[in-house]
């Protein structure tokens, strides 16, 4: 809404935010999160038109504003529906065939989820009941049907949608030779993020599971994700800078530079940076705390500018 806001993540477990006119208001959860511990501080960044947040959760979350309310990022596969077929309904299928369906919010569509055993639908059409509906936390707003014929492994094509998040069934009745868009590779962020960066393109997100890995959103995209996008440092990740438009990635003995799509460069062996709280983030420079004391980086060179950091 071209305002700014300030959020705060308070010991309650509650976010709230202030306004310009300095009123402190509860972001809206729609009835989706409860509190929780606040045994760490939470994680902010920003991008395009959404705050994203991490805060001890298993999911990345977003707010796009006081209009809005909290959501989760990405939208989960949808469970397996029932396919039944119909010997009274006459249509040209002549395969065995099998189905999967999608959610749809407002910003993407998920990964396709598990699909339905084959079926054998010579001169019959299938219903497909039970079809799954999405939760509020991800704001679900409807569902695609997928179909993949046997003679065609592999490729499942939109054949149907549903504009709501509330009907679970569906009637086939289209030829094999009537087939629309493939089934889109969507997948979920990582889950237990414990850090999180934005760039102009690009959501870096580390986690608990495989700490020594950045991994990245598909460019542009809030909701789009592959589990093939990170990239693997030798030692878990304990911070990361975006600066000078370069990103930085630090571990508690090393900082190294990287490109999406390029393999990170190591510019410091030692003085790495031993938590992403003590990392400060200037025009000029870079400050943060190491082993060794407090670092100084200017973009070439580093230098101590404390007594050693005692654990």
């Amino acid at each position: 809404d071209g305002q700014r806001y300030t959020v705060i993540h308070c010991s309650d477990g509650q976010y709230r935010y202030i306004s310009n006119s300095g009123t402190l208001t509860q972001l809206d959860s729609g009835s989706v999160f409860t509190q929780i511990s606040t045994s760490r501080p939470a994680r902010f960044a920003q991008f395009q038109d959404h705050l994203l947040m991490v805060d001890g959760r298993e999911k990345l979350i977003k707010w796009s504003g006081p209009t809005g309310y909290m959501a989760y990022v990405g939208v989960p596969k949808p469970a397996t529906p029932t396919a039944t077929v119909q010997t009274a309904l006459a249509s040209p299928l002549h395969d065995r065939i099998r189905y999967a369906i999608t959610f749809i919010n407002h910003f993407g569509e998920s990964n396709l989820g598990n699909p339905t055993d084959y079926k054998t639908t010579a001169y019959s059409s299938v219903q497909l009941t039970n079809i799954p509906t999405g939760t509020s936390a991800y704001d679900v707003i409807g569902r695609r049907i997928y179909r993949e014929r046997l003679s065609n492994s592999g490729k499942f094509v939109k054949i149907g949608e549903l504009f709501d998040n509330t009907t679970t069934s569906f009637y086939d009745q289209w030829g094999v030779e009537v087939e629309g868009d493939e089934a889109p590779i969507n997948e979920e962020p990582i889950e237990n993020i414990t850090l999180i960066l934005a760039t102009e393109d690009s959501i870096l997100l580390v986690g608990s599971n495989y700490p020594n890995r950045v991994y990245y959103n598909n460019a542009g995209k809030l909701e789009s994700y592959s589990s093939l996008n990170y990239v693997e440092l030798t030692e878990p990740i304990t911070a990361m800078a975006y600066w000078r438009q370069t990103i930085y990635l630090f571990t508690r003995n090393s900082l190294s530079i990287w490109q999406i799509g390029t393999k990170p460069q190591k510019v410091l062996s030692e003085n790495g940076c031993i938590s992403d709280t003590s990392l400060v983030v200037t025009d000029n420079a870079m400050y943060w705390l190491a082993i060794n004391g407090f670092i100084i980086f200017n973009g070439s060179t580093s230098k101590i500018i404390s007594k050693p950091y005692i654990q």
